[in-house]
């Protein structure tokens, strides 16, 4: 089997970020073919990875029979599959919402939403979630438009969105601490002169973009606006790693479960016959009569001696197949418990289970609660992300995005936190009969994962009804009087 993968390596070369950016062209030449070595591991990991995704898993080349048995199914059960578009849907499926945090009075907010509808970010996030959650790190490049690009300012995003292919980009950190992004690194391929395609390396700096050739000499050196790294590396753990690896070993099982099964199904249709106290003289002749009487389903024999009957039997060996079908289903829900999935098979608890006890054996729980995790690393980089964004629409001539800082800008993800809404709301009320905070209340129940906004919100509501109260409690004293 295939050795177990353990998350991507960091592609960090043995420099501080001041002597490289002395010199950054010769420190290039020096340190990338290093980078390009760590990188190389990475993408050979990367490819094991989409295997796997796909269906070509190690059962498919690597399951034998050692008894030399030309039985030998192989199956793929893919829950890998089933994991990741889960993470993908369960995270990205409704689109990150980014709102202001603050009291400003602008329409920046409106604009910046607007140019991430016309640079179909939504969509592109789908795709970037899928390479997070299958090789654990995704890129984004986020580059200005030409302004012969833009017909409207408003309406139209002044930057070019783009997802990079994971097995051809990678960031390169310093070894200094922390370890400070140095450049990003963008592997393409090009036809040399005799028309064969070559490597080369587009490296993208604060303020400029070099061109290196397969032989790391510099092509181009190109200026740029952005004064900062125009790409985004995005993971959801410090170990870099995929919701593959972590199921890796449990998908492996499953498929050797299913397919030994497989093959004890076989065995049985294909066992072996046993003929007793029956003579044979010509072995091929009876051969040929036995297929032609199986197919009629017949069989015919006769025996001289009354104390030794003629008799047929099939040799065969049978599973205990309810101790696999106990040990496949345990297996099973270690792999989904373990990636923080739900399973949808109602089988799972018992009847008598409450609706709560249900949720908490399918793993909704387990999922929320992964998912709070991810989110909160994942929001860091949608902030570097924007703060690159603002920084373009600031320096794109008549761009009305032009107030906001990435530090006002809120961003979350709408993950669904509507199961056991019943009893959730129950709660909610109780805690509001005491008077619990608005806010403190909606973070114990777990009702929404955007607590300031909805607390805002109801806090500005209940105020209302409150003065509206005061000033009717008014009225009625006038009136009294």
């Amino acid at each position: 089997m295939a050795n177990i993968l353990t998350g991507r390596k960091k592609v960090i070369i043995p420099i501080s970020a001041e002597e490289f950016y002395k010199d950054v062209v010769g420190m290039l030449k020096e340190h990338l073919p290093n980078a390009i070595q760590i990188h190389n591991e990475n993408v050979r990991a990367i490819e094991k990875l989409e295997k796997q995704y796909l269906g070509n898993q190690d059962i498919l080349a690597e399951k034998k029979r050692y008894d030399d048995s030309p039985i030998n199914n192989t199956v793929v059960e893919n829950h890998v599959h089933k994991v990741v578009n889960f993470k993908v849907g369960f995270m990205y499926g409704n689109p990150i919402e980014y709102s202001i945090t603050n009291s400003k009075n602008t329409d920046d907010m409106s604009y910046l939403n607007a140019y991430f509808l016309d640079s179909n970010k939504a969509s592109l996030d789908i795709e970037k979630a899928k390479d997070i959650y299958k090789y654990g790190v995704a890129y984004q490049l986020v580059l200005p438009k030409k302004s012969t690009e833009i017909e409207d300012i408003k309406s139209e995003a002044p930057f070019v969105l783009q997802n990079l292919p994971v097995e051809k980009t990678c960031m390169v950190y310093s070894n200094d601490i922390p370890n400070q992004k140095l450049f990003a690194l963008v592997v393409s391929s090009k036809n040399n002169p005799n028309g064969i395609p070559q490597e080369y390396y587009n490296v993208f700096l604060p303020n400029r973009k070099i061109e290196l050739d397969f032989n790391h000499n510099v092509v181009k050196d190109i200026p740029q606006i952005h004064k900062s790294i125009p790409i985004v590396e995005y993971c959801c753990n410090s170990e870099r790693m995929g919701i593959i690896e972590l199921i890796y070993l449990l998908q492996h099982t499953i498929n050797h479960l299913n397919s030994s099964e497989l093959d004890e199904i076989e065995e049985i249709i294909n066992s072996f016959m046993i003929i007793k106290n029956q003579k044979i003289d010509d072995e091929d002749e009876f051969i040929k009569t036995w297929n032609k009487l199986k197919k009629h389903r017949l069989v015919v024999l006769n025996t001289g001696n009354p104390e030794t009957p003629a008799d047929i039997e099939m040799l065969n060996s049978k599973l205990d197949l309810e101790s696999v079908n106990q040990y496949y289903e345990r297996i099973k829900k270690a792999l989904y418990d373990i990636s923080g999935t739900p399973q949808s098979s109602g089988n799972v608890t018992s009847g008598g289970d409450t609706g709560q006890a249900r949720l908490l054996g399918n793993g909704w729980e387990s999922a929320q609660n992964q998912a709070q995790v991810d989110t909160t690393y994942l929001i860091q980089f949608e902030r570097e992300l924007v703060r690159k964004i603002i920084a373009i629409c600031l320096k794109t001539p008549s761009c009305p995005l032009n107030k906001i800082k990435a530090s006002d800008v809120s961003i979350k993800f709408n993950i669904n936190m509507s199961n056991n809404l019943l009893v959730k709301s129950q709660a909610l009320m109780n805690l509001r009969t005491i008077n619990y905070p608005v806010k403190q209340a909606l973070n114990a129940v777990g009702l929404t994962n955007d607590v300031d906004g909805v607390g805002n919100e109801w806090q500005q509501q209940i105020d209302s009804v409150q003065e509206q109260n005061q000033q009717q409690e008014q009225k009625n004293d006038v009136n009294a009087q």
